[in-house]
């Protein structure tokens, strides 16, 4: 994904439809109890910033691919140790589950 096509896209994220609906189902869904998340293409990770302020005691594993996002990710996590950044293309197969949750 480019650097331009990444700005696209987070100029007009917060403009998709029903997206905050959405994610207040996550929200609902997700227990305050959950100690583990795996974001699987995180982009620029703001679903686990919304986790996180309902379950800020939870370890977050964010993953994604785009040297853009990844970067934007750094800013927004880099000294969060709570969530670790992890580079992946989703089309291989994961990392082995104890590389992902250290």
């Amino acid at each position: 994904m480019t650097s331009e096509r990444v700005k696209g896209y987070l100029e007009k994220a917060d403009k998709f439809p029903h997206r905050r609906e959405g994610e207040n189902v996550l929200l609902d869904f997700i227990p305050k109890t959950t100690r583990r998340v795996l974001d699987l293409g995180t982009g620029d990770g703001r679903l686990v910033k919304i986790l996180k302020t309902k379950i800020p005691n939870a370890k977050y594993v964010a993953i994604d691919f785009s040297p853009p996002m990844l970067r934007t990710l750094k800013r927004r996590f880099g000294c969060d140790d709570s969530v670790r950044i992890i580079r992946h293309n989703l089309d291989s197969s994961l990392p082995e589950l104890d590389i992902l949750m250290q």
